[in-house]
Order: structure tokens, then C-alpha cells, then sequence
């Protein structure tokens, strides 16, 4: 995992996840083929629900697309629903931009 200012990147996510109003009572999942990323999911953000992704997921060349019909699949969701995706590459995104977006 890659540490910014010493805590792991992915962390940020969370923290303006917890701290969005936009979230609350909200199914959260954490996609990734990594178990380090999934621990630091699982023990930083309290109900969230974790996905080890396959190898087809996780190439360079996998789309989102494919990964959210995949965990639409996985956890049966039913449309219409909202989805939103945060990606650990934007650790300077806040609680207020999230809530912003929606």
C-alpha cells in the first residue's frame, strides 16, 4: 500500500467517507485484489462489505463497468440505485466533495 504523509493512501477514502452525510446508511464496498488493501478496509471503516477481486478484474485493461456488473451481481442489487466510485488516487477529495456530487 502506498503511505502518504506515513498513512496508507487508501485511508483518506475512508476518512471522507465516514465523514460524509451523503453515505450514511449506505452499502459500502471495498474492491480489490490486494488482502492488505481489504485489511485496511476491513479493520478502518466499520460495515463495509469486502471484495476480492478476480484476475480478470484486476488487469490493466479491466473496465469499471465490468467490476460494478460484477459486484451487482455478487451482492444482488436492485436498480435504480446510486453508485459511487472512490478510487484511492484522490487523497485530497473531502467528506464535502463527495456530498457535493451528489
Amino acid at each position: 500500500m502506498t503511505p502518504l504523509n506515513v498513512k496508507p493512501l487508501i485511508t483518506y477514502t475512508f476518512e471522507a467517507l465516514r465523514n460524509s452525510c451523503s453515505v450514511q446508511n449506505s452499502m459500502v464496498i471495498c474492491s480489490s485484489d490486494d488482502p492488505l488493501i481489504l485489511n485496511c478496509a476491513n479493520t478502518y471503516y466499520n460495515d463495509i462489505f469486502l471484495h476480492q477481486r478476480s484476475p480478470n478484474l484486476s488487469r490493466d485493461t479491466s473496465s469499471m463497468h465490468e467490476l460494478v456488473l460484477t459486484l451487482e451481481k455478487h451482492y444482488n442489487l436492485a436498480q435504480p440505485y446510486d453508485i459511487c466510485i472512490l478510487q484511492p488516487t484522490s487523497p485530497l477529495r473531502t467528506a464535502n466533495d463527495i456530498d457535493a456530487t451528489f
